[in-house]
């Protein structure tokens, strides 16, 4: 021993260790899975239903969510994949409540830019059905199940009111199985007011018929071409449109051309590889994020600068900081990849609320029978471990507001992307955190399980 003679005894020194011992392991415990429940159960806002089909709903139980929202004006609906029913259900609820009770009138989908305008013409137009409005844009995964159609019709029906709910989308893909010639009409709209078209505008049409025909590197390459000759058509008839339009009309044209060059490019690349999307060069396949986080920017701040705006997407595109999550079984799988919630946190701050779902068990699979399937059991340490031990099935927890120092401001294992457990400090992700006890499937057919209770009494 150093410093001190063997045996000899000294009172003080072994209880300041004893007591800073203590305080260490105070400050650095991790809470069991009963505190945190007890802690979750304590500040969540307990939920009654998921029901978006309710009659008459006073929504009192989500009244309480509005003051975490606060003056946000852009609310983001994210999802685990693309395949729970459950969290469909829930989604539309909220859509309904951020409509009906907080003014929110744009629903934004993880859509095509281009063709969102589409579907909104089309929802306006009592000739056709909600369903074949949203087939002009709108995802099947999300336009074909049965869980998201009393949102589709809540849309359609919000025409016949003085409290219409605007439909568009901000994705940077061409969707939209029925998206009667998106681009060109966006163009064909810009150039009505001078009478003519300049030649060769419209040439790309062609180059899209045939590259979705053949799907080959050679038509890719001539549609990146075309697509590249009416950008810059446009650009060099700015001035004489703006004589004609507001700035942002001109600005969703050219945005809307780039997403498809963009969006072909990634195709060329993954044609060039047999097919395989793993092989495309990183930044590459980056572009369909960032362009979607400029075009979520784009829409709040230009195109409905005074408006409230849901968007309807996946969790993993609304991500704060993608890069610090881990994941155990691929490690550096964010390292290079990039989210456009990154754009749209880092442009739009507090005016953006992000709202994750999770669920702690159950089965998920989307319209078309693919996805996780049955929900394993999630780890001790996870969140959703934790709201095991509550008996509430539905619950919101606002992140935003923790306190400094709350367990969850500290690394936590929860499932948000994938349902698959992995590690972060998720308020750093997102702002809130809606769970469900069982996940179900989508489905084409029926709203819910037999077995399943969307809707709890008060």
């Amino acid at each position: 021993m150093v410093g001190k003679p063997e045996g000899q005894y000294d009172p003080g020194m072994p209880s300041i260790l004893t007591i800073a011992g203590l305080l260490a392991a105070l400050v650095s415990s991790e809470p069991t899975a009963e505190e945190k429940a007890r802690d979750i159960n304590q500040r969540a806002v307990k939920v009654f239903s998921i029901d978006p089909t309710l009659q008459d709903d006073d929504f009192v139980d989500l009244k309480p969510i509005a003051d975490a929202i606060g003056d946000a004006r852009v609310v983001w609906l994210g999802e685990q994949s693309h395949g729970e029913g459950a969290a469909f259900l829930a989604k539309g609820r909220l859509v309904r409540f951020l409509h009906e009770e907080m003014g929110f009138d744009v629903l934004v989908w993880e859509s095509g830019l281009a063709s969102g305008p589409l579907v909104d013409e089309a929802m306006r137009n009592p000739e056709l059905t909600a369903l074949e409005a949203a087939e002009k844009s709108v995802f099947p995964i999300w336009s074909d199940a049965a869980q998201v159609r009393p949102t589709l019709e809540y849309v359609k029906q919000s025409h016949n009111t003085d409290r219409p709910l605007t439909t568009a989308a901000m994705d940077a893909q061409l969707t939209g199985l029925k998206a009667d010639r998106a681009l060109e009409r966006l163009i064909e709209d810009l150039f009505a007011p001078l009478g003519a078209m300049p030649r060769g505008i419209l040439d790309f049409e062609s180059s899209i018929r045939a590259f979705w025909t053949t799907q080959s590197h050679d038509a890719a390459s001539t549609l990146v071409e075309d697509l590249g000759s009416t950008q810059q058509l446009l650009d060099d008839a700015r001035d004489a449109l703006l004589g004609h339009h507001e700035p942002w009309r001109i600005s969703y044209a050219q945005r809307a051309i780039g997403d498809a060059i963009s969006f072909i490019k990634v195709r060329r690349e993954v044609i060039a590889n047999g097919g395989n999307p793993m092989a495309v060069d990183k930044e590459l396949f980056n572009q369909r994020d960032r362009r979607m986080g400029d075009n979520i920017v784009f829409l709040a701040n230009e195109v409905y600068p005074d408006r409230k705006l849901i968007v309807w997407a996946a969790t993993f595109h609304g991500i704060y900081d993608l890069p610090s999550i881990h994941y155990d079984r691929d490690p550096d799988l964010y390292d290079v990849m990039y989210a456009a919630g990154m754009t749209a946190h880092r442009e739009l701050g507090e005016d953006l609320y992000h709202i994750a779902f999770v669920a702690e068990g159950g089965e998920v699979r989307n319209v078309f029978g693919n996805g996780r399937g049955i929900i394993p059991p999630r780890p001790e340490a996870s969140y959703e471990h934790a709201i095991g031990n509550l008996t509430h099935p539905f619950l919101f927890l606002d992140l935003r507001g923790l306190p400094e120092g709350h367990w969850l401001r500290e690394k936590t294992v929860m499932a948000p992307l994938g349902n698959e457990p992995m590690t972060a400090v998720w308020p750093d992700q997102f702002d809130a955190v809606f769970s469900i006890d069982r996940e179900f499937p989508a489905s084409r057919d029926a709203l819910y399980p037999e077995d399943a209770d969307i809707t709890i009494e008060k």
